[in-house]
């Protein structure tokens, strides 16, 4: 810990130094000493219950196709729609400071993509060379539903880290670290390959 506290004070020039106020000099001296006592961020940053909320933001598309058969010919229409659905899941994880989360959780306002085609209708023209009715349908999202799980995450010494469940993986940054070096604040964030990108945030209970 000294030689951690000799190159931090070192850092500064002599001049620098000799022009700084006493009071400045132990300010100084003092963050020092924080950051040489300051343990790395690791899986133990994280324990305990924290609560969350994640909102998902994506383009839901449906659709669906029938087939129409005349006399020598065969038809098959397509049509469906799309739109843009805001999927929010909240809850609480806990982390067991070892790599192994507990999740309980509410998914709402989930995108149902089965019943979403289901709305879709198509009538064949009366001729081969009439056009079809279409109804194009609309979105169908599930109501609250509840689940559970479990996984593991990993914090690195920059104190960024992932944990993953069934549900595929979450990125963290850790903040508010306590003075016992436990993260009092997540932020979460999809991963930049998905396609469902998302946001949210985690509060140490």
């Amino acid at each position: 810990m000294t030689s951690t506290i000799s190159n931090c004070i070192s850092a500064i020039s002599a001049k620098a130094a000799a022009a700084l106020k006493p009071l400045t000099l132990i300010t100084v001296f003092l963050a020092c000493t924080l950051t040489a006592f300051a343990a790395a961020p690791s899986n133990k940053s994280l324990s305990g219950t924290y609560i969350f909320q994640f909102s998902m933001v994506y383009q839901a598309n449906w659709s669906n196709s029938k087939t129409c058969t005349y006399p020598g010919v065969t038809h098959t229409f397509t049509a469906g729609g799309e739109d843009v659905n805001t999927e929010v899941v909240y809850g609480t994880i806990t982390f067991n400071g070892e790599g192994r989360i507990t999740v309980n959780y509410t998914d709402a306002h989930g995108f149902n993509v089965n019943a979403s085609d289901d709305t879709v209708s198509i009538t064949c023209p009366a001729k081969s060379t009439g056009s079809p009715g279409i109804n194009n349908g609309h979105m169908v999202v599930n109501g609250p539903e509840a689940g559970s799980g479990t996984g593991t995450y990993s914090v690195s010494s920059n104190g960024t880290g992932s944990f993953s469940n069934s549900n595929g993986p979450i990125l963290f940054d850790l903040g508010g670290i306590n003075s016992e070096g436990i993260a009092q604040t997540l932020i979460l964030r999809s991963p930049e390959s998905d396609n469902n990108q998302g946001t949210g945030v985690a509060f140490h209970q």
